[in-house]
């Protein structure tokens, strides 16, 4: 399907919680899918866990693994064998979104990549740390971007079982993002919000998407991926550095939409050129400068561009 500038869709698997359905998980997103209309194309997956028939329930609902059972891992990897036969069957897809459960099972998926070609991010709220989703022989998951969403008031999954999830991950590409709701995916505008900015961040990235088949990188040299800002305090610290080089480089070029200006806001991303002394009209050179999620605690990412290389 084709959008917004004749660009396909990206394809995002998306996986519920334990007791919960693909329906059930749908109409808790509220309307993040329709805010994504024009971005992605949303594909919801029951699990194979058939649990009981609870006092109310009108339909079984579905789980991972079975929880709290002695065959938890065995259960867990008939999962993963379940959705590589998804991923093979209704694919392709560019992404993973899972809530509690689901996003154990995103990152599980992760770990697994190349299970699961043309993985390119994965979107975690909620997701609890389990020993069995990460093999003894995985590292540190490199080359993918993650968000993971985490709720102050989670009584059910505790912040820091969490970020044990987020850790597993490439921090240079791992975005943070806390609501301040309990045990859900977060579902106020701020907040759906920042899943959305993400979500097509990773779409504006994908410089060519073959109708039918994984994304296709350009070889050319790209600028990093921006984050997104943390928090409010965050954003201010941007915006006011923006200003003041603004204010020293006329010929500044601002690369991310907007200065930055709340929680969720794209981090400031600039361009300056700089004059060239040498005599030749032909060599460029200029700064590029990519603020994190945690500035001014991180320090930026700076390049310098030649114009005959990235030095």
């Amino acid at each position: 399907m084709m959008k917004q500038n004749d660009q396909p869709l990206l394809r995002i698997l998306c996986l519920h919680g334990s007791q919960q359905t693909k329906e059930i998980f749908r109409s808790r997103l509220g309307r993040l899918p329709r805010k994504l209309k024009t971005v992605a194309e949303l594909v919801f997956v029951d699990g194979p866990v058939v649990l009981s028939l609870r006092e109310g329930d009108d339909v079984a609902t579905r789980s991972w693994w079975k929880y709290g059972d002695s065959n938890e891992t065995e259960s867990f990897e008939k999962s993963i064998q379940f959705l590589t036969q998804v991923w093979s069957q209704q694919g392709p897809f560019h992404g993973v979104l899972g809530f509690s459960m689901g996003g154990s099972m995103a990152c599980a998926i992760a770990a697994r990549k190349h299970l699961f070609q043309g993985l390119r991010f994965v979107i975690a709220a909620g997701a609890t740390y389990k020993s069995f989703l990460f093999r003894s022989e995985d590292s540190t998951i490199d080359e993918l971007h993650s968000l993971h969403i985490f709720g102050r008031a989670d009584k059910l999954v505790p912040l820091k079982v969490s970020k044990l999830l987020a850790e597993k991950f490439n921090s240079s590409l791992t975005c943070f993002y806390e609501h301040e709701q309990g045990h859900c995916f977060p579902s106020r505008a701020e907040s759906l919000e920042v899943v959305v900015n993400f979500i097509k961040q990773r779409r504006s990235s994908i410089t060519e998407l073959g109708t039918g088949h994984c994304a296709k990188q350009n070889n050319s040299k790209k600028p990093p991926l921006v984050a997104m800002c943390l928090n409010d305090e965050v954003a201010q610290e941007q915006a006011d550095e923006i200003e003041a080089m603004e204010s020293i480089y006329p010929d500044l070029k601002l690369l991310s939409a907007k200065r930055p200006e709340k929680q969720g806001d794209p981090c400031g991303h600039l361009l300056i050129p700089l004059k060239c002394d040498n005599g030749s009209a032909n060599v460029k050179i200029c700064i590029e400068i990519v603020f994190g999620e945690s500035y001014p605690d991180v320090l930026p990412q700076i390049k310098l561009h030649h114009s005959l290389s990235t030095l």
